[in-house]
């Protein structure tokens, strides 16, 4: 079910990715970002990388020190992962989990981790998202989200959901940061990529059940959302609105 990768360092570094609304596969993105960034994390030998995620579509390529594997984050890992990690950090399950399920993915991934080590997750918060200026179509894509996300018991508030999580299974020094996409053009794009994602994924399937559970006609609900979002991406792409929505990071680390 759930999309996600788990990164850990020093001797394994797993880097959690989520492809959902990122026009590229976030696990391609921590493969490049690694294999680029200038710092010595990158540059020592001895590491590991591992990505998980449920499909291996976006699997990149293996080279020395990468490993990818398939799995759902929301059944137990084999034995062999547990205890193994000094870092997991997961991120953007907010549109692939339910509300219920954030223990059980935080509970599992946990496993992954040595004693002292670090879980960081994350996530961005629908509750906070806004457009600047506001349009008739980023309240008419907005609307039907949220109207489907609750159908579907999405939370709005996943940071908070994980921070409960990360309580419920007993890691300590748990803290909640947010910081601000403004500023930072690589993750300003990286934000219109995810609700431009975030739309085309769920947009669609929410018409059609609307049309189904009223008896009207599914294609031209499928026409409709085309529509709404082909205008909808060229407002966030061509800079004519900005999305605002801070990102929220959740850390705890596992007891000694």
């Amino acid at each position: 079910m759930a999309n996600f990768s788990i990164a850990a360092s020093p001797k394994t570094v797993f880097r959690a990715l989520r492809t959902l609304g990122l026009a590229l596969g976030l696990l391609t993105y921590f493969h490049s970002y690694v294999l680029t960034r200038d710092s010595p994390t990158a540059q020592k030998t001895g590491y590991e990388y591992h990505g998980f995620d449920i499909s291996p579509a976006h699997f990149p390529q293996e080279q020395d020190g990468f490993r990818f594997f398939q799995h759902d984050i929301l059944t137990p890992f084999p034995f062999e992962f547990h205890g193994r990690y000094d870092v997991v950090n997961i991120r953007l399950l907010v549109l692939a989990l339910k509300k219920e399920q954030f223990k059980t993915a935080a509970e599992n991934a946990a496993q992954l981790l040595k004693k002292g080590g670090t879980f960081q997750w994350l996530e961005l918060d629908p509750a906070s998202q806004s457009y600047h200026p506001a349009m008739p179509i980023t309240t008419q894509i907005q609307s039907i989200m949220r109207t489907a996300g609750r159908a579907n018991n999405i939370s709005t508030t996943p940071s908070a959901e994980v921070q409960d999580a990360f309580t419920a299974i007993g890691l300590t020094d748990v803290i909640r940061k947010e910081y601000t996409a403004e500023g930072k053009p690589e993750v300003e794009e990286g934000l219109k990529g995810w609700v431009v994602g975030g739309a085309k994924s769920g947009l669609g399937n929410a018409l059609v059940r609307g049309a189904k559970e009223k008896g009207e006609d599914e294609e031209q609900a499928r026409e409709k959302a085309r529509k709404l979002l082909s205008e909808f991406e060229a407002a966030i792409s061509s800079g004519e609105t900005k999305v605002r929505m801070p990102v929220i990071v959740v850390v705890g680390r596992r007891a000694e």
